[in-house]
């Protein structure tokens, strides 16, 4: 039974005939980017199935530096993320988030990415 707590118009439908239309999914996402191995595009179904086909995502190295401050100051903590500019680091974790928010089927391919060159004096 319906609860209302505001004065107003209501309208309630009482459904006499079933649906017309069958609820079903008809979008499969698809997902392309920089893998650890795999080379064909692939119908998944769990993240596992996933990690077997195209691996995990490389594991992170993490910096640390700490600079004490002025006295009666707070220091700095500086923390940075080491990770090679050709490293395959963000498909892994948009597939794993796919499924943990509930994901059905999908589709993943690999694409072959070169890496870029970066200098020291280039911008980000």
């Amino acid at each position: 039974m319906q609860v209302l707590k505001t004065p107003g118009v209501y309208v309630q439908e009482i459904a006499t005939l079933p649906p017309s239309v069958a609820e079903v999914s008809t979008a499969i996402p698809a997902f392309i980017g920089n893998t650890q191995t795999g080379t064909d595009a692939a119908r998944i179904t769990s993240l596992l199935e996933y990690q077997t086909l195209f691996g995990t995502a490389p594991l992170s190295e993490y910096g640390a530096l700490l600079e004490a401050g002025a006295p009666g100051q707070p220091g700095t903590l500086t923390l940075t993320r080491k990770v090679d500019d050709d490293t395959p680091t963000t498909l892994y974790y948009y597939i794993s988030h796919y499924f943990t928010n509930g994901g059905g089927r999908a589709g993943s391919s690999r694409s072959e990415r070169k890496a870029r060159q970066r200098s020291a004096s280039s911008p980000l």
